[in-house]
């Protein structure tokens, strides 16, 4: 399990709390899937934004 996103938690738990739980752990086939969610995602919305100007 990679160890690279640690500081960035602790971080994340300090400023917004354990219970708001802003931030997402798992196996990479998890994070995969998030991953691939926010590329759909800014894919879409640059679309979007390419299409109105």
């Amino acid at each position: 399990m990679g160890t690279e996103n640690n500081d960035i938690e602790h971080k994340m738990i300090d400023h917004w709390g354990e219970a708001h739980r802003a931030f997402l752990r798992g196996r990479l086939l998890h994070n995969v899937r998030i991953e691939h969610l926010w590329c759909d995602m800014h894919k879409d919305c640059l679309e979007m934004l390419i299409h109105r100007l």
